[in-house]
């Protein structure tokens, strides 16, 4: 008979591997690159990218992609609402604008400065920071052009009695942007592509 110390030690299961926590995003958003050169974009400008629904999802898409300073002239890089393309003439957009500021490139640091909007406003976008505005939020889009870097944060239709509304997006946009106060950023229509107000 075996004394009570020669019994047969009882296994411990392994703890199997846990998978890393996900943190699922609100809603799930698709980055888009368009590239408006008709000689070289065979004729379809719109390229999409990939399409994220976590916090880790959107951090892997974001790293995999060069900063907007790297990319060439004419080229656009948005992040959109899944289901909205980054066009005006897509039915969430048509009748709504955008809040739009600009970085020349004449600017002392305009390359550091566009690459860290970019990913100010995205976070601020895709982590929903607008309040109540957040379900008219459609994207954000950087446009490399030869002289200047235009990023927007594009709003679907709105009444003219939200005016007030748009414009604490507005300032919600140039905080997120950390922009000076003594500088200001305009929303434009998409229909009419003209500055409507400032903040």
């Amino acid at each position: 008979m075996m004394g009570h110390c020669d019994a047969a030690p009882e296994e411990v299961p392994e703890d199997p591997i846990q998978p890393p926590p996900i943190h699922p995003l609100r809603n799930s958003w698709t980055f888009w690159l368009c590239n408006w050169d008709s000689n070289s974009n065979n004729g379809h400008p719109l390229r999409e990218l990939d399409t994220v629904d976590s916090a880790e999802g959107l951090f892997r898409a974001y790293s995999a992609l060069p900063r907007p300073s790297a990319f060439g002239n004419g080229t656009d890089l948005c992040v959109f609402r899944r289901g909205i393309k980054p066009e005006w003439e897509d039915p969430n957009n048509v009748n709504g604008g955008r809040w739009v500021a600009c970085v020349l490139k004449t600017d002392p640091g305009h390359k550091t400065t566009i690459d860290l909007y970019w990913v100010r406003l995205l976070v601020n976008s895709v982590g929903e920071r607008f309040g109540e505005w957040n379900q008219k939020i459609c994207g954000v889009r950087v446009r490399i052009r030869e002289r200047v870097y235009l990023i927007s944060l594009w709003i679907r239709h709105f009444e003219p009695v939200e005016s007030h509304g748009l414009v604490n997006v507005g300032r919600l946009t140039k905080s997120a942007l950390k922009i000076r106060e003594d500088q200001t950023i305009g929303f434009r229509t998409h229909a009419f592509s003209v500055t409507i107000m400032e903040v």
